[in-house]
C-alpha cells in the first residue's frame, strides 16, 4: 500500500515492493453474536470498534462491506482506540463487535460467549506484508537482496512445515506476556486461514485486491500496474 501511495503522489516514484510474507488479511471481527446467522449487513445496527494502529484493516473491510451492498458510512464506528482498549470495551459491553488480530482474538474467545463473526482472510488473497526498497537500492545491493529473498523463501517453507505449538515455542521469548496456549491458538488460527504465503512471489490476485480496497476507500485515487510496483526480478 505504501508503494501504491507513493506512486499516487509521484508517478515516477522509485519505491517497489518484493518478497510477500503475508498473502491474506489477518484481521477478524469478533463479538457476542451467533456466527451462523451473522452477516456484514448486521453491522449497520451494531457498534463497531475499528483498528486504529494501522489503516489497512479498515480500508480492506470497508471494501468488503461495499461489495456486500453495505454503506460503510452507515455503521456506528468507534475509532481511535487500540485493539487492547477495544477488547476491554467489548468485555464491558460498550462495543458490540471489534476488529482485531491475534493474539487479541484468542484472548477474546477465552472469555466465553465471544465468537469470530467474520474472518477477513476468507475474501481470498490480499497482499498484506512485503518488503519495500527503491529500485536503485536493489540494483546497488543485488547480492544482499537476493540473499534476503532466499532467506525468506526458506523461512516460509519452515513455517509451513511446523505445527502451531512449534511456532509458538520458537517465538515465545518475544511474547512473554502471552500464555503459551494462547500463542499456540493464535498460530493455529493463522495457519488455518492460510495467512502466510508459501513462496515470496507477490501474488497478482492479492495485489489487485488490495489496490481495489485502497481505491475504494480513497487512500489512492488511481490504480497502479503490478509491474510498476513490484520488483519482479527478485522472484
Amino acid at each position: 500500500m505504501r508503494v501504491m501511495k507513493a506512486r499516487d503522489i509521484d508517478p515516477q516514484s522509485p519505491m517497489v515492493c518484493f518478497c510477500e510474507v503475508a498473502g491474506r488479511d489477518p484481521f477478524f471481527l469478533v463479538g457476542k453474536r451467533d456466527p451462523a446467522s451473522f452477516r456484514l449487513a448486521d453491522l449497520t445496527s451494531l457498534k463497531l470498534g475499528t483498528v486504529s494502529e494501522v489503516p489497512t484493516p479498515w480500508l480492506c473491510l470497508q471494501h468488503d462491506l461495499r461489495l456486500a451492498g453495505v454503506d460503510p458510512d452507515k455503521i456506528d464506528c468507534v475509532t481511535g482506540r487500540t485493539m487492547a482498549q477495544n477488547l476491554a470495551a467489548l468485555r464491558a459491553g460498550e462495543l458490540d463487535v471489534v476488529q482485531m488480530f491475534e493474539p487479541y482474538v484468542s484472548m477474546a474467545l477465552r472469555d466465553g460467549g465471544t465468537q469470530i463473526l467474520y474472518a477477513a482472510s476468507s475474501r481470498g488473497p490480499t497482499c498484506y506484508t512485503t518488503y519495500l526498497a527503491s529500485r536503485d537500492s536493489v540494483a546497488r545491493n543485488r547480492a544482499a537482496f537476493d540473499a534476503m529473498v532466499r532467506a525468506t523463501r526458506t523461512t516460509l517453507a519452515w513455517v509451513a512445515a511446523h505445527s502451531a505449538a512449534e511456532l509458538a515455542g520458537a517465538v515465545a521469548s518475544y511474547y512473554t506476556h502471552v500464555p503459551h496456549d494462547t500463542l499456540a491458538s493464535a498460530f493455529q488460527r493463522y495457519r488455518d486461514a492460510g495467512l502466510w504465503s508459501r513462496t515470496p512471489e507477490v501474488q497478482r490476485q492479492g495485489f489487485a485486491r488490495l489496490a481495489d480496497s485502497l481505491k475504494s476507500g480513497g487512500y489512492i485515487v488511481r490504480s497502479h500496474a503490478y509491474e510498476d510496483c513490484v520488483e519482479q526480478s527478485l522472484s
